[in-house]
């Protein structure tokens, strides 16, 4: 299926689903604040006022104000970006790694993709979160290195998925034609293999983005991810979690954010995967 035609149809299924119009505009307000939080944000996130710490919800402070009587919506804009940054960067580039490496292993077979295979068997022995803590463990604590570390926790399920896929296009009768042609290796599989792979591939990133975003935040919230003044929201949380009985927007908020990032990206993974397979759709439908 062709990706103008995939666009189209999730905006035509968005004005018949109010849940996916809903992740759409929150995906899309998303990338806006990412991109002007400066013209948008009321204050900027360093603007520290003891004298207004842990004011409630008002007028003035819609999400009310944290410990240090920072506002906590300008906060969320500015952590805007990173949330967008730590979710795309780290699916883009487990994606392309993940890949290349398993369409490689596909094609080529033998005591390659035997290697392959068992390396990716032996990272998906273990939960993504306890394999990045101990990546972290030696990499050390911070923002980069969290999205390394999630990053090659991600590797193996796109190495599996677009192995898998290879083996169902490599035999199809213009694989085999352009073979006989006298393709090379490479060109048969950036020509012919990875397009014709890429669609379920783009539905496996979609979906993997909300898982990415929960495991870098959840580094940040244990203090091996974004460090203080940055306003990342897993960092949000954790400040606050102390002011949880007493001031619980403080870290209620940035986790209403995080949730409401994920579920959208969910749903749009949902709306790709039943343009993809309009199987899934009749039988949910059903």
């Amino acid at each position: 299926m062709e990706r103008k035609h995939i666009i189209k149809e999730i905006f035509n299924m968005a004005k018949r689903d109010f849940t996916l119009t809903f992740s759409l505009a929150i995906i899309l307000i998303l990338i806006i604040f990412s991109i002007f939080p400066q013209y948008i944000a009321k204050y900027d996130f360093y603007d520290v006022d003891l004298s207004l710490r842990l004011n409630p919800p008002s007028l003035d402070y819609p999400f009310g104000t944290d410990f240090l009587g920072r506002d906590i919506l300008s906060m969320i804009i500015w952590g805007s970006r990173i949330a967008l940054i730590i979710t795309i960067w780290p699916t883009l580039i487990s994606a392309t790694i993940g890949v290349a490496i398993g369409i490689l292993s596909g094609y080529v077979g033998g005591v390659f993709d035997d290697i392959v295979m068992r390396g990716v068997d032996i990272l998906m022995s273990f939960p993504s979160l306890l394999l990045a803590l101990g990546i972290i463990s030696v990499l050390g604590p911070g923002i980069t290195n969290a999205m390394i570390a999630v990053t090659i926790g991600r590797i193996s399920s796109y190495v599996r998925l677009s192995r898998s896929l290879t083996f169902s296009v490599k035999e199809t009768g213009f694989v085999e034609y352009a073979k006989a042609l006298g393709a090379s290796r490479t060109r048969i599989m950036l020509r012919y293999i990875f397009p014709n792979v890429l669609t379920p591939i783009i539905v496996q990133i979609t979906f993997s983005m909300p898982g990415t975003l929960l495991n870098v935040a959840s580094l940040s919230f244990l203090g091996l991810g974004g460090k203080p003044p940055t306003p990342d929201w897993g960092v949000l949380m954790q400040q606050s979690r102390i002011y949880l009985l007493y001031a619980p927007w403080a870290a209620i908020i940035p986790g209403i954010a995080i949730f409401l990032v994920a579920f959208s990206f969910n749903t749009i993974g949902e709306a790709l995967r039943d343009i993809v397979d309009p199987r899934r759709k009749y039988i949910r439908m059903v």
